[in-house]
C-alpha cells in the first residue's frame, strides 16, 4: 500500500487466498483461507506487538465482509480457514 495512493484512508488488516479446483463445467473456488494483522493498532500503541496476528474480532469482521462480497456477487460462499 502506498500512501496516499487511495481516496479515503486505509490500513492493511486482512489478506485472503482460495484453493481452486478444475471441474467439468469449469474451475471453481473451493475454499477460502484468511489472515489477518492489526498492524495499524499497533503502531498506535494500542496492541502489544504479539497481539495483531488473527485476533478473533478482526477474524470476525473479515469473515463478515467476506460473505457479504459473495453474496453480492451471488455466488455461494466456500468455506472459510484462518491461515497462520
Amino acid at each position: 500500500m502506498t500512501q496516499g495512493a487511495f481516496s479515503k484512508p486505509c490500513e492493511f488488516a486482512v489478506s485472503l487466498r482460495w484453493g481452486w479446483e478444475n471441474r467439468e463445467d469449469g474451475p471453481a473456488i473451493t475454499h477460502l483461507v484468511l489472515s489477518t494483522d492489526a498492524y495499524c493498532l499497533r503502531d498506535c500503541n494500542l496492541i502489544s506487538s504479539g497481539e495483531t496476528h488473527n485476533r478473533s474480532t478482526d477474524v470476525d469482521w473479515a469473515k463478515a465482509k467476506v460473505a457479504w462480497l459473495f453474496h453480492q456477487a451471488g455466488v455461494p460462499m466456500p468455506p472459510i480457514a484462518v491461515g497462520n
